[in-house]
Parts: C-alpha cells; sequence; structure tokens
C-alpha cells in the first residue's frame, strides 16, 4: 500500500471539502434537476471518506474491501505497481459485469437488481465471503432506498417484469 503524505492528505481534505460543497448547493436545485448532482456529490463524499479513512488507519477493515477486481492474476508489472495493466479480456468481464447490472435493472427494476448484483459481484468477482457480500447487499440497497426514494422523492424504475413501461425513446 502507498504510504499516505501530507500534501496527499491536504488534497483529499480539499476534494472532500469541495464534493460537500457541491452537494450542498444541488440541495437548492429544484425537482429532479438536483438527482444528477446529488448522486454524484453524495457518492464523491462517501468514497472520499472511506479513502482518507483507509489512508489514515491502513489496518482497518477498509483494506479487506481492496480487491482488486480489475487486477488480474499474475506478477506485479515492473512499475511498482503504480500503472496496472488492464488487459482487454478484464475490459470486456467487467462490461459484461456491467451489461448484466443493466439488464437487471430493466427487467426487475433498481431495488432487486442493485442488491442482487452487490451480491453475486462481491461474492464471485470480488472474492468477499458470504456474510460481508449480503451485508454489503443489504446496506447499498438501503442507501440507494433512502437517498432516492425518501430524501430525494424520485420513483426508481420497478422493471418490466413488474409492470413498469418501457420510455419511448
Amino acid at each position: 500500500m502507498k504510504k499516505s503524505t501530507p500534501e496527499y492528505s491536504l488534497f483529499s481534505c480539499f476534494f472532500l471539502a469541495v464534493s460537500v460543497l457541491f452537494t450542498a448547493v444541488s440541495f437548492s436545485l429544484e425537482g429532479q434537476s438536483r438527482l444528477i448532482p446529488l448522486a454524484a456529490g453524495i457518492s464523491t463524499c462517501v468514497v472520499m471518506v472511506l479513502v482518507m479513512t483507509k489512508e489514515r488507519f491502513p489496518d482497518s477493515f477498509l483494506t479487506k474491501l481492496d480487491s482488486g477486481v480489475m487486477r488480474e492474476p499474475g506478477p506485479e508489472p515492473a512499475t511498482g505497481g503504480i500503472i496496472e495493466e488492464i488487459r482487454a479480456e478484464a475490459v470486456l468481464r467487467m462490461a459484461g459485469w456491467i451489461g448484466f447490472f443493466f439488464l437487471m435493472v430493466f427487467l426487475a427494476g433498481f431495488i432487486f437488481a442493485v442488491p442482487v448484483f452487490t451480491f453475486v459481484f462481491l461474492k464471485f468477482r470480488g472474492k468477499s465471503g458470504w456474510g460481508w457480500s449480503f451485508i454489503s447487499a443489504c446496506l447499498l440497497t438501503a442507501a440507494v432506498f433512502v437517498i432516492f426514494q425518501i430524501l430525494m422523492g424520485v420513483i426508481l424504475f420497478k422493471g418490466v417484469i413488474f409492470g413498469e413501461v418501457i420510455p419511448p425513446v
């Protein structure tokens, strides 16, 4: 793991502050025009807090979350791991996972697709345990439901299986 420097920590704090400011300003937007800015701002804030926690406490549980799903098995590159070679096979595999998620959302909707995809992805691609995969899927689903449906009042796509009408293109 890369050693944290004061400059990196200062940059992380600055990036977190900008993300919080961006999120706060997004709340002033009207109706659904705030959907994407809020989603981007809130998720960026969450990721920055996780990154800063991992850097500050390298022996915490967050180290176990770094599964390196885009890394292929084998020796590290000669550059010391800074630049990882991403093969076309790995990119196609990730595109397949993303396509699987989109298909699940289209057929079954967000509330069903998010926990199933999260669990399957963490268990089989991320090589996480059953318990951690299940807990992560439940927490992410709860976060999606609370953020989008309760806080922002957005009705999530229910999927064509559950009677949702396909929007015209």
